[in-house]
């Protein structure tokens, strides 16, 4: 009975400590630099426009860019397929993603994308707070317009 006890309070220790952990890695990591970074690292390892790889940046987008873009790809494609946070069809060599400028519940980061031969594009991640965390809501690809505009 004693070793149970023992046991039980360990695992309700552990599961505190754990949770406990698990809230300051959310408060610590949502900030717009943060979930950009996160962002473009997932869309940069599956590159293109297809269904799943919009599943797998939902958590960093706001309801609307997601509900936009999942109809999106469900759609028959009408010309290139582009890559929609890269605004490519082939992928950048590489990218850097900058400091991020915040205004109330709206934040803007900077993407860098190095397209190799001394060819680098800028584009401008726009974020919103909802609920205390920070989302995707629109990219912005400079001359060539925002995604929600191809939406």
């Amino acid at each position: 009975m004693k070793l149970f006890s023992s046991l039980l309070i360990f695992v309700l220790l552990l599961s505190t400590t754990w949770c406990a952990q698990a809230q300051m890695n959310m408060i610590n990591h949502n900030t717009p630099v943060v979930v950009t970074q996160d962002l473009y690292d997932t869309a940069y390892d599956h590159f293109g426009p297809r269904p799943k790889n919009v599943i797998r940046v939902r958590p960093y987008l706001s309801s609307q860019l997601y509900d936009r873009l999942w109809y999106k790809v469900g759609q028959p494609p009408t010309g290139p397929q582009k890559d929609v946070f890269f605004c490519s069809e082939v992928r950048p060599v590489d990218y850097t993603v900058g400091k991020a400028n915040i205004t109330g519940n709206r934040a803007r980061v900077t993407v860098k994308l190095n397209w190799g031969a001394g060819i680098k594009t800028d584009v401008g991640v726009l974020l919103r707070q909802n609920n205390g965390v920070w989302q995707v809501d629109d990219i912005d690809y400079g001359i060539f317009g925002r995604l929600s505009n191809y939406l």
